[in-house]
């Protein structure tokens, strides 16, 4: 219950930000999208059994139009499904934060406040001005960064371990399918975890072996 109750208070906290801010709003009109208005047609067009944008050159992928294709069933005739979209990914995006800030500091008051902090560095209003493919791999970055904790951490919890490897094999694999130069970003987090698990004296091939299979768990669906 209590980890529920947080997430609400993501939940509701990402909701009353996106409101306001959100071009995709109930407040908002559809017009003044940029990227966003093509990520929604090929979504759109995903959804109705057509060919989606394929010019992976862009570096756009196909779980970016599989959100805007969800967001396109919620709603089609405005962006409203893809702020519903905006809401739950945020929301997850500001959980992990939370828990990267408890792994370090292990006060969940603190960690609160540590997460609810980082909507000024999401929303700074002089590079975010519309919900876009980056918005989406904000949960995807916040997950690695808590695996990271958690593997830094040293911590003797091989089942914990073992959860944060195949997540970060998971985020990995998500931003590849959303934005796959964030993937390559990420990737400093992941080289940063394989040092810390040599230096720790761990069993490397096994940590790999779950970070594969993190990888592979996101990515063959898709394939």
């Amino acid at each position: 219950r209590k980890e529920g109750r947080k997430i609400l208070l993501f939940a509701a906290f990402s909701f009353a930000i996106l409101f306001f801010i959100s071009p995709d709003s109930y407040i908002r009109g559809i017009y003044g999208h940029l990227d966003s208005a093509w990520f929604f047609e090929a979504g759109r067009a995903w959804m109705l059994g057509l060919t989606p944008y394929v010019d992976f050159a862009d570096s756009k992928g196909p779980l970016l139009w599989l959100i805007y294709g969800m967001g396109y069933l919620i709603s089609h005739q405005d962006y409203t499904g893809v702020f519903w979209m905006s809401v739950v990914f945020y929301t997850a995006a500001f959980y992990f934060n939370y828990r990267a800030a408890l792994v370090l500091t292990k006060n969940s008051h603190q960690s609160i406040v540590a997460s609810l902090l980082m909507a000024l560095f999401y929303f700074f209003p002089l590079f975010h001005y519309e919900i876009r493919a980056e918005d989406f791999c904000q949960p995807f970055m916040s997950i690695s960064f808590w695996a990271l904790c958690v593997i830094s951490q040293g911590s003797s919890n091989t089942r914990q371990l073992k959860q944060a490897l195949l997540a970060l094999g998971g985020a990995t694999a998500a931003l590849l399918l959303i934005k796959f130069n964030y993937a390559a970003m990420q990737l400093s987090i992941v080289l940063c975890a394989a040092i810390t698990t040599l230096r720790q004296r761990r069993d490397f091939a096994k940590s790999f072996v779950h970070y594969l299979s993190g990888v592979l768990i996101v990515l063959l669906p898709f394939v």
